[in-house]
């Protein structure tokens, strides 16, 4: 879970928000998951969360998000733009990129503000330069540097960050393929994170 944090960080840090920016999340698998706190650390005003899985969308509210969505069924651009006046979000971070959650961030995203893309695929997307206008950025993220981890553990340490509420399941080692069942049909068990627990001799 760290790994994914210090992720996080360095994501926050290449889109340089600011205290009270809008944030989106596209995604909330674990690394969104740690977005949407990262997000809420960094002193954002609001934050929005996507997903088709409602378990995530639960926790990512639970954890500091103040809007989930369900595409499924509602419409993200409409969705933002209605709770924002029209203006979008100053940051958006992308944790899916496939061509349509990319669709979606260019049609939140604020002018003067940052698309930060944290998942890279041999996925190829288009947009209208126009797209980018009004001063609009589109950056890509990955890893993280070494005083951003220990940004990490400090923040896990200090209590500030809830690492508890992504794990959902644990199972003894003997139990290892029950686990891996539970992770791959995540959606018939509510499972987020599926921890496997070894014991000290």
């Amino acid at each position: 879970l760290l790994d994914m944090v210090g992720i996080a960080i360095h994501g926050a840090n290449v889109s340089r928000m600011s205290p009270g920016s809008d944030v989106a999340i596209l995604g909330t698998g674990p690394l969104g998951l740690c977005f949407v706190q990262i997000a809420r650390i960094w002193g954002a005003k609001m934050v929005f969360c996507t997903d088709v899985y409602a378990k995530t969308l639960q926790v990512a509210m639970a954890t500091g998000a103040d809007v989930s969505i369900d595409v499924n069924r509602e419409d993200v651009v409409g969705s933002v733009l209605a709770k924002t006046d029209g203006f979008g979000v100053n940051v958006v971070f992308d944790t899916v990129g496939s061509p349509e959650t990319n669709r979606q961030a260019l049609g939140i995203l604020a002018p003067g503000g940052t698309l930060v893309n944290m998942a890279t695929s041999t996925n190829e997307v288009s947009f209208k330069l126009t797209d980018l206008g009004g001063e609009r950025a589109m950056r890509s993220s990955s890893n993280y540097f070494f005083h951003e981890f220990q940004t990490a553990l400090d923040l896990a340490a200090s209590a500030r960050l809830q690492l508890e509420p992504f794990i959902t399941h644990r199972f003894p080692l003997d139990k290892v393929v029950q686990a891996f069942d539970t992770m791959i049909n995540k959606h018939e068990h509510d499972a987020v994170k599926v921890i496997l627990e070894t014991e000290s001799n």
